[in-house]
């Protein structure tokens, strides 16, 4: 997810749009970057970018959620649910197997594991 294009709208693109068969009264622009926007795209005031299907920009992993990687973004968030699921069992299951008789050891053990 991070580093890949969460699809940047292009300064060049033209939107081929007859705006009489479309249905819109007019075409819609950036106030930011001047860019013509396709629907449901607005502009990122982090990466200073206008991008396709918008969802939020990640402070996390330091990048736009948009319609390129939403998909990969979801895969992380299981990825990561999963080995937090699996980290909290394996600290849980070590402070059952020493019955809290080695505490710095445990203590040490979810440390490692967060």
């Amino acid at each position: 997810v991070q580093g890949s294009d969460p699809g940047y709208i292009d300064s060049n693109l033209s939107l081929n749009v007859d705006v009489a068969e479309s249905g819109v009264d007019s075409i819609d622009y950036c106030n930011l970057c001047a860019n013509a926007r396709p629907f449901r795209s607005h502009h990122c005031r982090e990466c200073n970018k206008c991008v396709a299907t918008y969802d939020h920009h990640c402070f996390m992993l330091g990048t736009c959620i948009g319609e390129k990687n939403h998909c990969r973004f979801w895969w992380f968030l299981l990825s990561h649910g999963i080995s937090f699921g699996l980290a909290g069992f394996i600290c849980i299951k070590t402070l059952n197997e020493f019955e809290y008789k080695n505490l710095a050891f445990v203590a040490s053990v979810i440390l490692i594991s967060f």
